[in-house]
């Protein structure tokens, strides 16, 4: 329906952009959702560090270039 055509809509921003990971915060009760609906992974401690960097340099004003969108599975 309407939410799988916005979800792939949004897929084709994404990859139109270059953006390679997506990281999205998810509380605990809603991770199973976004692993097994979506297709998402949860980030070992060494990609975390680096996705947390690459945030902090994204809002100090500089967007680095290397990100890519994965997709939806």
């Amino acid at each position: 329906g309407y939410f799988q055509s916005l979800l792939y809509c949004i897929e084709g921003l994404l990859a139109s952009l270059n953006v390679k990971d997506l990281v999205l915060p998810a509380a605990d009760e809603v991770e199973s959702m976004w692993r097994n609906r979506f297709g998402f992974e949860k980030l070992d401690q060494n990609r975390f560090v680096n996705a947390y960097i690459l945030l902090y340099v994204h809002f100090r004003g500089s967007l680095p270039q290397q990100l890519v969108f994965n997709g939806f599975h």
